[in-house]
């Protein structure tokens, strides 16, 4: 039994050094958007009402290469990324978006605000979504047919995933197996 105990601590410990050099912040974001349409994709090509409201919902994933207070840019954030009902983006490389160089500002151990813009790059297409604080934005310029559109959210920091609520009630149980050897 001491030798699982002292496994399990070891365990713990040397997942806790990894987790601590790169930190991963996540967030969920619900706001609001209207679809203004255009002629084209109106029936018959007569318009009846302007567009349409929708909601638009998403994460956003931020990775720093440590939780210390400070503001972090490209060098030190090495992914950022966003999915929503919208479309989305990530810093590296994969989808249609640009970004502008992002940073983000931790303090306290929490990111407290993020800058970033990301732009598509595809001729004929004007997407942007604009990170800003813990603010989100998205606008879509149109198409030759499709309307423009405009959603606003604002950032919510994500329950932490399984696997950190696990290896949490883990170390708890251990540490509580421990103070039970003690005598009193």
């Amino acid at each position: 039994m001491k030798t699982l105990s002292a496994l399990a601590t070891i365990a713990v410990a040397v997942f806790m050094q990894r987790a601590e050099a790169v930190e991963v912040f996540q967030f969920t974001f619900a706001g609001s958007g209207f679809h203004l349409y255009n002629a084209w994709e109106c029936p018959n090509t007569v318009c009846t009402t302007p567009g349409y409201a929708f909601d638009w919902t998403g994460t956003v994933d931020v990775t720093t290469v440590s939780r210390a207070d400070g503001v972090y840019t490209q060098d030190t954030l090495p992914e950022l990324s966003l999915a929503s009902t919208r479309g989305g983006f990530t810093t590296d490389g994969h989808g249609q978006f640009a970004f502008s160089e992002p940073f983000a500002t931790i303090s306290g151990g929490e990111l407290v605000s993020l800058q970033a813009t990301a732009t598509s790059p595809e001729a004929g297409f004007y997407g942007k979504f604009v990170l800003s604080g813990l603010d989100a934005s998205w606008d879509f310029g149109g198409c030759h047919h499709c309307g423009t559109e405009h959603a606003t959210a604002t950032l919510i920091p994500a329950i932490p995933e399984p696997q950190t609520a696990a290896l949490m009630a883990g170390g708890l149980l251990v540490l509580l197996g421990r103070l039970r050897r003690f005598p009193r």
